[in-house]
């Protein structure tokens, strides 16, 4: 996604509506300065945001596509690309679908079926995903940013090495999903099922975790300045956790640890009485 061309046609848009940024931004109910930042092509608005703006200025969400101004070498390479990016994909059965080669952005994608399908690497920047089943899914190296993802059913599919910056994750299913290697990074944690999933050298950093059951084997995992609240770890052996911040408040039952992941639990204020030394 080129974030100078859709900030030159966000400006272009304002303009043609004789508003300055500050007017603009007040439409939006935003700050001028964001205005500003995507006008410049420093940041982009999220899905929501970008529907707003367009509403605004009288133009669909197509008006914001960049695809004409990709290189066309990679479809030489790599055969027909789908471009699902600035798309309104509702109720709809995408199971089995290929060539995307990372044109999954800037949607709205609601109560659709990925089931089995092979969707590595794919970005999912400024998307509200809600509602979907990704069940069995690879999505191996895949990165969100900016994304809405609520009520979402992962079971079973390949997570690893995922990326994730200032996006939701809400109420979705990752019961037996692999998270092997994902960073979850400064956004809300909240309501998941992580059932029998795979937590090893996952990493939360200044994400706010509320309402999730952590379970089974939590290996070599860290917690960096994370905010906690209904959270609990049950049946779990955890080794070789790091944590950096506070855990007050969460419940450990039933767990075994390791003395290191026992020394930063400890730290962190947790009550450790329901956790025994594992060696």
């Amino acid at each position: 996604m080129n974030e100078i061309v859709i900030g030159a046609k966000i400006a272009d848009g304002r303009k043609s509506k004789e508003l300055s940024q500050a007017q603009f931004a007040e439409l939006l109910n935003v700050s001028p300065q964001a205005v500003s930042k995507w006008e410049r092509g420093e940041s982009l608005p999220d899905i929501i945001m970008l529907n707003k703006i367009a509403s605004v200025i009288g133009v669909d969400m197509n008006h914001f596509s960049d695809a004409g101004s990709e290189p066309r070498q990679e479809s030489k390479k790599s055969g027909r690309t789908r471009n699902m990016s600035f798309g309104e994909w509702k109720d709809s059965d995408f199971s089995g679908i290929k060539d995307l080669h990372d044109k999954l952005s800037c949607s709205n994608v609601e109560r659709c079926q990925f089931r089995d399908t092979d969707l590595q690497n794919t970005t999912f920047r400024a998307n509200n995903m809600t509602d979907n089943d990704f069940s069995g899914a690879n999505m191996r190296g895949c990165k969100f940013s900016m994304a809405n993802a609520e009520g979402n059913n992962f079971a079973d599919a390949d997570l690893s090495g995922i990326e994730t910056s200032i996006s939701n994750f809400d109420d979705n299913n990752f019961t037996g999903a692999n998270l092997t290697g994902a960073r979850f990074k400064l956004g809300n944690f909240d309501g998941n099922v992580l059932s029998h999933a795979t937590l090893d050298n996952t990493e939360f950093n200044k994400c706010d975790i509320k309402k999730v059951v952590f379970g089974g084997s939590i290996t070599d995992c860290a917690f960096i300045f994370c905010g906690f609240k209904k959270v609990e770890f049950v049946d779990a052996t955890i080794k070789n956790i790091f944590i950096k911040g506070k855990m007050k408040g969460v419940a450990f039952i039933n767990c075994k640890a390791d003395k290191i992941s026992l020394a930063f639990i400890k730290a962190a204020g947790a009550d450790v009485s329901g956790i025994t030394i594992e060696e």
